[in-house]
């Protein structure tokens, strides 16, 4: 993913981060990651892969009403 979008509560600038310990998946082990705001301290959902994490705090209500819409 290529750029982060502002913060959907406040459109404050968004930043990757992680949790401090490691969690065991099938594969080995894997810093879970999510992407916060900023400003206002807003969190996406906790993912295991940082790609995972950018593209939940990237979707927009309005992205996901408009993909409903087609089924």
């Amino acid at each position: 993913m290529s750029e982060l979008k502002p913060c959907p509560f406040c459109g404050g600038e968004a930043e990757k981060a992680y949790l401090n310990r490691r969690v065991s998946v099938v594969f080995g082990l894997w810093r879970p990651s999510y992407i916060r705001c900023q400003v206002c301290h807003a969190t996406s959902p906790v993912k295991v892969q940082m790609k995972e994490a950018e593209l939940s705090w990237n979707r927009r209500k309005k992205e996901v009403d408009s993909d409903a819409s087609g089924v």
